[in-house]
């Protein structure tokens, strides 16, 4: 039985939380729009460069059959509101990595880790508490309380009001589906 190599798939807040200063044996794979989102930090920059040319960061993009395939998750999940492409990105290529590799996605953003948690990936926070469980959201009316499917709605149809968001507290254990892979 052969153990599965380890790696590691960071977003943006864990190169601002100082990442790159703890890489020495392990890689570390991002997409190519968290350099995008990190193009005017100049100090990260040079230390990601310097990832690069050791080929100690890869960056990668992943296939749109996967981003498709998470995408469709977070709409499950409700996520998709707040979950930018770049996240999605991410997500998608940890997912494609988890079917060779131990993967540890890096991320203090907590839909990051509400959706590696829907689709059994570990994550690990650097900054921020983390999830305690998965979460469910739904769309809502603060007005008249009418919950809305339509992810493309923002005002209530009935009384006009911008919707918002809130976990599902009807929803059990059999979609919470037991523990999820969290290191950290």
């Amino acid at each position: 039985m052969s153990v599965k190599k380890q790696i590691y798939v960071a977003d943006t807040c864990a190169f601002l939380s100082g990442l790159t200063g703890f890489i020495e044996d392990v890689k570390i794979y991002t997409v190519p729009e968290v350099l995008n989102e990190l193009k005017n930090n100049v100090i990260i920059m040079e230390m990601i460069s310097k990832g690069i040319r050791e080929n100690k960061i890869i960056i990668k993009n992943p296939s749109e059959e996967s981003v498709n395939y998470i995408s469709d998750i977070s709409l499950k999940t409700g996520d998709s509101v707040k979950l930018s492409r770049t996240d999605l990105n991410l997500i998608a290529l940890g997912w494609e990595f988890s079917k060779k590799y131990n993967v540890i996605i890096i991320s203090d953003d907590y839909s990051i880790q509400n959706m590696c948690a829907e689709i059994g990936v570990v994550f690990k926070r650097l900054r921020e508490k983390g999830i305690s469980k998965r979460i469910k959201w739904i769309k809502y009316c603060p007005a008249c309380f009418r919950e809305e499917t339509d992810s493309n709605i923002i005002k209530c149809e009935v009384c006009g009001t911008r919707l918002k968001f809130k976990p599902d507290k009807r929803i059990g254990k059999e979609y919470y589906g037991g523990k999820y892979k969290r290191s950290g």
